[in-house]
Parts: C-alpha cells; sequence; structure tokens
C-alpha cells in the first residue's frame, strides 16, 4: 500500500509544474464567478491524495502596492470579467465541424450501431464527444481518452446479455489534471497510468454526510491489469487487462516541443494573460471612474468651523474668509484615456494571435504594415496549416481510439476516419473580426459614457449639476450623429463648443 501512497501522493513533474496553469487556462475559458472570485481571493486546498499542492490560488486581479486588503476585497466584488477566450475556442470548434467528418466503421459496426448515440455512456452521440474533445484540448492543449469496457459479474452469453447488461466499450474524456502519474517507454507507451476518478458517495439522500461530498478514487492501469485504490491507497477492486497496454490516448491542440508526451500546447497559452491584463485594467479603469465621481474634497482649517452634514454635493459649504477655497483632489482624467486605448490595443492582440496574422498586426482597426499580396498569402496559408493541424491530430487520436474499442471485442477496425483539412480561412477571420468588434463595443459603450462624465465635471466643475447633466446628455446624442474619430477628438470637439456655456 505505501507504494500506491506515493504514487498518489508524488504526482508526475509534469503533473506539478502544469497544474496552476491548466486551471488558469480552464477558469479563463469559463469565466464567472470562479475566475472574479466574489469572496475575498485566497488560497485553495488542491489535493492529489493526502499531500496539498501548494500555490493554487484563484486571484486573477492583482492588488495595488498600496491598497488595503478592505479596499483590494471592495475592488474584486465590483470587478467583471470580459470572456475573450471563450468565443475564440468556440469559433475554432465550430469551424472543424463546418464540414462533416467522413467515417466508415468497417469491422466495428455492430458497436457502433449500439455507442452511436451513446459513446461514453452517459448519453453523448459521437459527434457530440468529438466537439467536447476539441474543445477541451483547445483549452489545455491536450486531453485523454479512456477507452474502457463494462465490469460485470453477471454471466453474458449472448449478444442480447451483452445489449441488456451495456456491456459494449466505452469512451471516457479526461482532463490532464485527472491523470496524475504515468510511466513512459522510450517509445512513449506507457507502462502505466494512474487516474483521479471523481466518486460521489452519498448516494442515499437519508444517510447523507456533509464531510464526503466528493471523494477520489485512483484507478492503475498496467498493461496486464487494473487496480482500483481509494484516496488512503486501500485496493478497492481490481482485474485483467486483456489488451496487453494501457487503453488511454491522448489528443493534442498543438504538441509540446518540450516534452515528447502527455503535454501540449494550448491555443490560449497568450490569450489568457492578455485577457487577465484586459480584466485588471478594466477594474483600474472603473477604480479611476469612481475616484473621479467621488474626489477628495481637501479644505483649510479647523475641523469645527466645517460641520459634516453639511459637505456633500447637494448643500452649500460656507467656509471662512481667511482659508483658502475648498478643492477636490482626483486622478487625472488622462488616465481614463489611457487605459480605454491600452484596454482597446489588448483586445486586438487577442485577436490578432487568434488569427495566427503575423504581418497584419492591427490597432484600433489601423494596419500596422502594408500589405502585399505575399504576406497576405503567407497569412492565410499559417491560419489554415493551424487548423490543419487541429483536425490532423483529432484524426490521428480517433483511428487510435477506435482500433482500442475493437480490440476489447477482440476484432479490428479497418475502417478510416478523414477530417477536412482546407479550411474557408477568410470566413474564420470574419467571425473572429465579429466577434472583436462585439468585444470591443461591449467595452466601448459603458467606458465611453463614464469617461466622458467624469472629463466633463472635471473640465466645468463649478457649473450646477443640472446644467452638467444636460451637457452629458447632449455629448450622448451627439455621439450617435458623429461620423467617426477618436475618442480624445470627439471629447475635445464637444467640450470646445460648450465652453460658451
Amino acid at each position: 500500500m505505501g507504494k500506491i501512497k506515493d504514487l498518489i501522493d508524488s504526482p508526475h513533474p509534469v503533473y506539478k509544474n502544469n497544474y496552476n496553469c491548466w486551471n488558469f487556462l480552464l477558469n479563463s475559458y469559463e469565466g464567472g464567478k470562479d475566475y472574479i472570485g466574489v469572496d475575498l481571493v485566497k488560497s485553495h486546498q488542491v489535493f492529489a491524495g493526502s499531500s496539498e499542492i501548494k500555490g493554487i490560488q484563484n486571484e486573477h486581479l492583482f492588488r495595488h502596492t498600496k491598497e488595503t486588503a478592505k479596499d483590494y476585497k471592495s475592488r474584486i466584488k465590483m470587478s467583471y470579467y470580459y470572456n475573450f477566450c471563450a468565443p475564440i475556442v468556440d469559433i475554432y470548434t465550430s469551424h472543424l465541424f463546418k464540414k462533416p467528418i467522413i467515417s466508415d466503421w468497417k469491422g466495428i459496426d455492430d458497436i457502433i450501431d449500439i455507442r452511436a448515440e451513446n459513446i461514453d455512456r452517459m448519453g453523448s452521440s459521437i459527434d457530440e464527444f468529438r466537439k467536447e474533445l476539441i474543445d477541451i484540448s483547445q483549452i489545455y492543449g491536450h486531453c485523454f481518452v479512456i477507452v474502457d469496457a463494462p465490469y460485470t459479474e453477471l454471466p453474458i452469453y449472448s449478444k442480447l446479455d451483452k445489449i441488456e447488461q451495456d456491456n459494449y466499450p466505452y469512451m471516457v474524456i479526461k482532463h490532464p489534471q485527472d491523470i496524475i502519474n504515468w510511466s513512459l517507454d522510450e517509445f512513449g507507451k506507457p507502462y502505466w497510468v494512474l487516474i483521479r476518478e471523481s466518486k460521489d458517495t452519498n448516494t442515499d439522500p437519508f444517510a447523507y454526510n456533509k464531510e464526503n461530498v466528493e471523494v477520489y478514487n485512483y484507478k492503475l492501469w498496467m498493461r496486464d491489469a487494473w487496480f482500483l485504490y481509494d484516496a488512503d491507497g486501500v485496493l478497492q477492486t481490481s482485474g485483467t487487462n486483456q489488451l496487453g497496454y494501457v487503453p488511454i490516448v491522448p489528443f493534442y491542440n498543438k504538441r509540446s516541443k518540450k516534452v515528447q508526451n502527455f503535454l501540449g500546447v494550448s491555443v490560449l497559452a497568450d490569450i489568457a494573460f492578455i485577457a487577465r491584463d484586459v480584466y485588471n485594467s478594466c477594474s483600474e479603469l472603473k477604480q479611476i471612474l469612481r475616484d473621479q465621481t467621488f474626489a477628495l474634497l481637501t479644505i483649510q482649517g479647523k475641523a469645527k468651523d466645517f460641520p459634516e452634514q453639511q459637505v456633500g454635493t447637494k448643500r452649500g459649504l460656507i467656509y471662512p474668509i481667511d482659508s483658502n477655497q475648498p478643492a477636490f483632489i482626483s486622478p487625472d482624467a488622462a488616465n481614463a484615456e489611457t487605459y480605454f486605448k491600452h484596454i482597446t490595443n489588448q483586445v486586438s492582440a487577442m485577436f490578432r494571435l487568434a488569427k495566427l496574422e503575423g504581418a497584419s498586426a492591427k490597432f484600433n482597426g489601423q494596419q500596422g504594415t502594408q500589405q502585399s499580396g505575399i504576406s497576405k498569402a503567407y497569412d492565410f496559408n499559417e491560419t489554415n496549416q493551424a487548423l490543419s493541424e487541429k483536425a490532423m491530430n483529432m484524426q490521428d487520436g480517433e483511428m487510435k481510439v477506435w482500433q482500442i474499442m475493437a480490440d476489447w471485442e477482440s476484432k479490428k477496425f479497418e475502417g478510416s476516419v478523414a477530417y477536412d483539412r482546407d479550411f474557408n480561412v477568410q470566413s474564420l477571420f470574419e467571425d473572429l473580426d465579429e466577434a472583436e468588434k462585439a468585444m470591443k463595443l461591449e467595452i466601448g459603450d459603458e467606458f465611453e459614457k463614464e469617461l466622458k462624465k467624469t472629463i466633463i465635471k472635471k473640465k466645468f466643475s463649478r457649473l450646477p449639476d443640472e446644467k452638467l447633466e444636460e451637457m452629458v446628455k447632449d455629448m450622448e446624442t451627439s455621439q450617435g450623429q458623429t461620423a467617426g474619430g477618436s475618442l480624445a477628438d470627439r471629447l475635445t470637439t464637444q467640450l470646445t463648443s460648450d465652453k460658451t456655456v
């Protein structure tokens, strides 16, 4: 038992080195409260067995050097995450499956007849399973498929018995976080693989145990046998592996050059970090807008001269003749404009990376360099090659899993699976461009409105509130009538025209 406990408690170095990153990539794709951290961010205890893996944190919003814990907690609660990662992955997936996959099931037709609409014993069709595979492999860079056969102690005498007992082989997708330890030979074939399996022990609602909401079992696949252990390394059950090899197949988005096997490169490898920067920039910009709106009032004199109840936007403030006029301290409004431009540029950078356009960098809709016909052709071919590589990796993985499924039934897979290798890249570019514009619009409307308000209020701070609101409304109306131009140009034009007020 001791050695098995060591396998559980001491994951593979590749697993330990990449666990944090895999969780970060998944959070970046799914967004929501797990990304933002509705409660104050704190470390989570994540176990591979009984030993804690240090440093697992859901901390995507960075704390300012001079920011108090209370202010940081408040900023987290007000933060929001614009999810740029999910649309990019989803668009790639949709283009990979725009044309049907051509499948020939020669040799395993009878298995497919049974499993076509329930390939994973969870009700997924083969096409649903494929799309889930490409999504997960793009998010992490790779994932795994285990081809297993149901374990049964009941005798099977006929095909009807197999159907009634659901005894045909099936497939299970495993995230990288679930393959915690392994050993490979010189050809990359596993000697053994240790897989983490989630198990819900509360099957009886009248015996509910709140301390065991979710527990893990660990299945050790070897070339000639398999063993199932609990988290303490105690053997639960075991069986013979009739295949003679471990029935696991890695599916790659793109193979890593650093690690020969069991590690891929995520399509979000760089994009997720830029998305995190935008998340932080949005939060910091919102803080600037709040500081502009709720500026700090400075008054020279003694506290007794300025009753607190008299200080506010709805009341007047009488100050002694020998004291300086009270004034508000607030951040320079130009900082907000700088943040807005930075966010816009970062959004462009993410979608530029998604298109893999090396020579056609665009910022704020402006072409970075003049492209020649050769340069455009290169961009087109680069993106088409990236899609083709994804399709080839999927096709290669599928051929392997279908053969394993055949081996479980002592058959030979003599069919084929063919993914499209030639894609309409222009259509992909158009979809990504449309997504980029939608994202910028979603950010731009909110920020431009707040930014205009703060600049107007800062420039004309002595005007009555009613007049300020009238100016803001007038600017919002005129925005829809303006032909274009940068935000700064539009603000300058509008503010100049309003100086006559």
